[in-house]
């Protein structure tokens, strides 16, 4: 018997944590958080509520170190300070990362958001947590001591360090994909999937109802010519872009596109998307990456909080693009500031480029435009810049995730991360039963209700 909870992730985006139970085997799949500044922020707290006796999960599996997927690691440590915490190769030092920068932005988010409920951490337990973790070469087969239970990571192409997870007991055998992106990525290795006999398929669903099929360098090429137009007039644009995957590849691809140009766009980085371009460059290398030695990218430094800084900058420095986290414009980041000292003036820029909460800043932003006003960092900001959403995804589409189950050949599909109709659903399924020739039950996971698949894994 398999019984599937998901926590957090299952019918939304964020806070990402799966219980699995396979019979006397129990694990969590991700431990994530929602690092948010608005309203509607969950209480964290919920889904260790839900496990009774966290002395019974017998390990952690963790896909990729996005926050929304590790993000409460250091909690379940706390709760169980002896399980065991699976991570890809590549992944511990991004982990780290990410852990402690979401310390230093919970800290300065309290300033704007009253209704915030944050999960704190103490240093030492951060510490503890990162000590305890193992990581795992890609393609290595591993067994889980004292249990009959082995598991696989699989390239997943979404980020440095992401992973599809494939387990296997005695009963049957599964997998998650975590986040998975099929196309080709400018800044990291490809999905890279082995041929296994998979009962079911734990799979992301967050473009499944997308129309948006243009590939990511189609969509780039498209926000490359708007930010020259702008650039070479003078003026200044902000690409506000999750700190980790999406804000490389965007780098990757501005430096290949440059190099192309007699009038090549002067790229400036800000915002924790510095510190992870460098473990990019440091464990991909040059070949893979770039070189941060030869000023193709420009860093940042010395500017704070006072928007005034970032306005003088901007004087010093006109015609630039400034590439920089949160890409959702979250009260307190350095992308909203910047957003503050860019967003008045006509003939500047602000393009985002991925997903977008319709909670966030970002999103609100992109509604009321027509408005030109809008609250950021608890200030009201004048909108006269041009604004404007392109596509670069790390995530596959609903055509790339159908190949994917035609590639994996699963009995079972349940997705998660994602909130989609029952008739995307629907037409979602169809394609795949086309592609595999047979029925595939699907279903859509919905938190804090069970999915018990009984016939698969007795």
């Amino acid at each position: 018997m398999l019984k599937f909870l998901p926590l957090g992730g299952g019918n939304d985006i964020g806070a990402s944590s799966y219980l699995v139970q396979i019979n006397r085997f129990n694990f969590l799949l991700d431990a994530g958080l929602r690092p948010r500044s608005f309203k509607n922020t969950p209480k964290y707290i919920k889904m260790f509520e839900l496990i009774e006796d966290w002395s019974q999960i017998d390990a952690v599996f963790i896909s990729h170190p996005h926050l929304d997927h590790v993000g409460s690691l250091p909690k379940v440590f706390e709760a169980n300070p002896k399980v065991p915490i699976f991570v890809p190769e590549q992944s511990l030092p991004l982990i780290e990362v990410q852990i402690y920068g979401s310390l230093t932005y919970q800290k300065r988010i309290k300033k704007y958001a009253e209704d915030y409920l944050g999960v704190e951490y103490s240093i030492d337990l951060v510490s503890n947590c990162l000590s305890n973790i193992k990581e795992i070469a890609y393609n290595k087969l591993t067994k889980i001591k004292k249990t009959n239970v082995t598991f696989e990571f699989w390239p997943a192409g979404h980020i440095l360090g992401s992973a599809s997870i494939f387990i296997k007991t005695r009963k049957g055998s599964l997998v998650y994909t975590g986040d998975v992106s099929t196309h080709e990525r400018p800044s990291i290795p490809d999905l890279s999937y082995p041929s296994r006999k998979v009962d079911l398929l734990i799979m992301e669903s967050t473009y499944l109802s997308s129309n948006h099929e243009i590939s990511p360098q189609e969509g780039f090429d498209q926000l490359y010519l708007k930010v020259k137009d702008i650039t070479e007039k003078g003026n200044h644009v902000l690409i506000p872009s999750f700190a980790l995957g999406k804000a490389q590849d965007i780098i990757k691809m501005f430096i290949e596109r440059n190099k192309a140009e007699d009038n090549p766009v002067p790229i400036y980085l800000d915002g924790l998307v510095k510190k992870i371009t460098r473990i990019y460059s440091k464990v991909l290398g040059e070949s893979l990456f770039f070189s941060l030695k030869d000023g193709s990218c420009n860093f940042i430094s010395g500017i704070h909080n006072d928007v005034n800084e970032y306005k003088k900058f901007l004087e010093r420095h006109p015609g630039i693009a400034i590439i920089s986290s949160s890409g959702m414009l979250l009260d307190g980041s350095k992308s909203a500031r910047w957003a503050e000292a860019i967003l008045p003036y006509e003939g500047n820029g602000l393009f985002f480029t991925g997903y977008l909460d319709e909670e966030s800043p970002g999103a609100k932003l992109l509604k009321c435009v027509s408005e030109k006003v809008i609250s950021l960092n608890g200030e009201i900001i004048p909108l006269n810049a041009h604004i404007d959403r392109f596509y670069i995804s790390t995530h596959s589409s609903a055509s790339e995730l159908a190949n994917l189950v035609e590639m994996v050949k699963p009995k079972a599909v349940v997705l998660v991360h994602g909130n989609n109709p029952a008739q995307k659903i629907a037409e979602f399924q169809q394609a795949c039963e086309r592609k595999i020739n047979r029925k595939l039950p699907i279903i859509k996971s919905i938190n804090e209700e069970m999915i018990e698949l009984g016939e698969m894994f007795e």
